[in-house]
């Protein structure tokens, strides 16, 4: 579960990509993605990243 910090941290993040037009910015990963992304490389995604993560994929 996402702490409401990491959440919000993520979210900021994402947020500010959007508003400075940098990037272009895609779906964000589902929950079965994060689960295969860190098994496969056995590691946590942080509550910042994983939040930012959902919110939007940057792919510019």
């Amino acid at each position: 579960m996402i702490s409401d910090g990491g959440a919000r941290l993520g979210r900021q993040a994402a947020d500010r990509l959007i508003q400075l037009g940098c990037c272009v910015i895609e779906a964000g990963l589902t929950e079965a993605e994060f689960a295969r992304i860190e098994h496969e490389n056995g590691f946590e995604f942080a509550d910042d990243h994983r939040a930012f993560l959902a919110a939007g994929l940057p792919v510019y």
